[in-house]
């Protein structure tokens, strides 16, 4: 019972740690958004 336990917190503390680091303020999510805004930026500046 007590291997379930941890077992279990421990997977909640992996999500918890995931969800914050993908998605809370100035995560990857938000650094891979605007980084793509950049190139977007960037390659419509290009003239033939």
């Amino acid at each position: 019972m007590r291997n379930l336990l941890m077992t279990a917190l421990m997977l909640m503390v992996v999500v918890l740690m995931f969800i914050q680091i993908v998605s809370g303020d100035g995560a990857i999510r938000e650094q891979i958004e605007t980084k793509g805004s950049d190139a977007v930026t960037q390659i419509s500046s290009v003239t033939p």
